[in-house]
């Protein structure tokens, strides 16, 4: 699916859904986006951990399936959510053994060929206003696969709230997060529609 597909928020912010890697954001931005989102409590993370991020992202934009939802205020990135196709042929990195390591082999086959989203963030002033929530949705709507898995803190956070009101149910523990504990695992599978 390469079309591009535009919303909006409350009217006011525009939630756009891109699949070509020259419509996405840059690196750099992606990791300010992330930086400011994460600077705040509950997760109060080093900007490290963004330039990290941004740094998976760059090397993620050559994955099979890649889209990215973009929130734009008057023009502007306020937020972004990004993913891919996932399967578990290929994946020989460190992080991708240790999470099969973790969740086991039957909650490792419930992902199988499925949809990884790689990582949400909202700016400050952005959050509160559904603009998270609408982000997961038109990522995971874009998604050949009707499975969608992330990893997110195993604490009380505005995303994993995000998660769970969204209908996300939990897998298990996998690899560490940035924080060293291990992250948790969540799941979204899509209802299939019926016409009447």
């Amino acid at each position: 699916m390469t079309a591009e597909r535009n919303s909006s928020v409350d009217g006011q912010v525009e939630v756009r859904v891109v699949h070509s890697v020259d419509r996405m954001l840059s690196p750099e931005t992606v990791e300010q986006i992330y930086a400011a989102a994460s600077a705040q409590a509950p997760l109060s993370e080093p900007a490290v951990v963004a330039t990290m991020y941004a740094g998976l992202y760059a090397r993620a934009r050559a994955a099979s399936g890649l889209a990215m939802a973009i929130a734009l205020d008057e023009g502007s990135p306020v937020g972004f959510a990004y993913g891919h196709d996932w399967s578990w042929g290929g994946q020989a990195d460190a992080w991708s053994t240790q999470l099969r390591e973790r969740i086991g082999d039957n909650v490792a086959q419930q992902i199988a060929d499925s949809y990884a989203v790689e990582l949400l963030a909202v700016l400050p002033a952005a959050s509160g206003m559904g603009v998270g929530r609408r982000l997961l949705e038109e990522l995971v709507d874009t998604a050949k696969s009707d499975t969608a898995w992330l990893q997110t803190t195993d604490f009380d956070s505005p995303a994993r709230r995000l998660y769970r009101r969204a209908g996300w149910r939990t897998l298990g523990h996998g690899p560490d997060a940035p924080n060293g504990s291990p992250g948790l695992v969540l799941m979204h599978e899509r209802t299939p529609t019926t016409d009447s």
